[in-house]
């Protein structure tokens, strides 16, 4: 037996399970990405004000969240801005990341955590994209509020970002006062995001469930530290790198642990990513670390290795970094030195240093100055490593975690880089020009 959903004493949830890869999830997995402003979730002052809303009883602690409806007019229940890990500050950053403390009382999880920082000069490209989408956003039934996402965007990013976001299916009044936890928990999906390791977000507003709240399965949507935060390398102990790996990894563990008080079934776990979030889908696939946290894994826009998802050694651009930021030629050849200064930069000066550090990459076959930011493989003495090999040797000797694995693409997806080389180059490359 396991913790309930409950409410002024009485407990409950509903659901049903079925293939974690049958064809409603599949229609449901494509349709997460449809935005959903309507789910986003309206600050609250304090968990008081809860109403009859169902407590969900954790191992972290008792949480309470939002009342919302489905794509259908169904019912379901929303949590937003979960703590994970604990903030990744001062000593913490560029670390890996270390699980969130457990709280007392009652958390209102009504309010969506920040966004990890990120730049904001990518946003006018963004909205100019989400324009064009327009017309089949209509097509969906959602029209995405440009304008409201680019200032969330820009105004609502912080340090501290590691939150998730859990989507309960099937919760109603009669549900909330039933005594007994479902006797079947529902299959799980965990997403995440895309946004080439240097920006996105798990915001409703563009990965709301309230379409797959249809299909009976749990949703959990996660931030995880990009750019320099999420992937500065020194090649050593001091800042092993892929720490926005290892906070997907540490969120898949939050799942293991906590999923079943939310009516969710920790073995059957499928981890769905798009572009960069399905090359950390992949990664999970290949890493020793995340054993056991999935049963399967969907990759969509993206798979590795690929040309701007793994380095072979990221040291340098952590010490152009450095220079960047002022730091003297002893400081930024030393790792330890390195950490340290970069650990006391203000994290707004970081990322508006970060283009200029990376400007000096001009391998247009790799478009490194675009992807700047990548796995790498990590020093063998790391503590908590998501790989000590390149991803080939992994895949030669077949030493993966073995799962069932979907991969697809969009069709013309690669149109959308299109422009940038046109500006870059004065035309398209022949190398690069999209045939369909």
């Amino acid at each position: 037996m396991y913790p309930a959903l409950s409410s002024s004493g009485s407990s409950g949830s509903s659901g049903s399970g079925g293939p974690i890869l049958g064809p409603a999830l599949t229609l449901g997995v494509v349709l997460l990405a449809g935005w959903s402003a309507e789910s986003f979730a309206a600050p609250l002052d304090s968990a008081s004000d809860k109403d009859d809303t169902p407590v969900v009883h954790t191992p972290q602690g008792d949480v309470v969240g939002v009342l919302s409806t489905s794509a259908s007019g169904n019912k379901f229940m929303a949590f937003y801005g979960i703590p994970y890990a604990k903030p990744p500050t001062g000593d913490l950053r560029f670390k890996d990341p270390q699980p969130a403390d457990k709280w007392e009382g009652v958390l209102a999880a009504r309010r969506e955590g920040h966004m990890c920082m990120q730049p904001t000069s990518p946003m006018k490209r963004f909205a100019y994209v989400m324009q064009k989408m327009a017309g089949l956003a209509k097509t969906l039934g959602r029209l995405p509020n440009v304008g409201r996402f680019a200032a969330k965007h820009m105004t609502q990013m912080s340090e501290n970002c590691l939150f998730l976001n859990v989507y309960v299916p099937g919760i109603d009044s009669e549900v909330m006062l039933q005594e007994s936890p479902p006797e079947t928990p529902m299959p799980v999906l965990v997403f995440i995001h895309g946004g080439a390791f240097f920006m996105g977000s798990s915001d409703s507003m563009m990965y709301g469930a309230d379409y797959l709240m249809d299909k009976g399965v749990v949703v959990v949507t996660l931030n995880y530290r990009l750019g320099p935060l999420g992937f500065l390398t020194t090649n050593s102990t001091d800042a092993p790198g892929n720490a926005g790996i290892k906070d997907q990894r540490l969120a898949m563990r939050w799942v293991r642990d906590n999923i079943r008080a939310f009516g969710g079934d920790p073995d059957r776990v499928t981890i769905y990513g798009e572009s960069a979030g399905s090359y950390s889908v992949h990664m999970h696939v290949l890493s020793p670390g995340s054993k056991g946290l999935f049963r399967a894994a969907i990759m969509s826009s993206s798979m590795g290795p690929n040309f701007y998802g793994f380095r072979g050694d990221g040291s340098a651009l952590s010490m152009r970094l450095a220079e960047a930021l002022g730091a003297d030629p002893d400081t930024a050849m030393d790792p330890a030195k390195r950490v340290k200064f970069l650990q006391g930069v203000p994290v707004r000066t970081l990322y508006d240093k970060m283009m200029s550090a990376v400007i000096q990459e001009k391998d247009l076959r790799t478009l490194s100055p675009v992807f700047p930011w990548a796995l790498v493989p990590e020093p063998q003495d790391s503590e908590d490593p998501v790989l000590t090999r390149h991803p080939n040797d992994i895949m030669r000797d077949s030493s993966f975690n073995r799962v069932p694995i979907m991969v697809g693409l969009n069709d013309k997806e690669g149109s959308l880089l299109v422009p940038r080389e046109e500006q870059r180059t004065r035309r398209t490359p022949k190398s690069r020009t999209l045939e369909y």
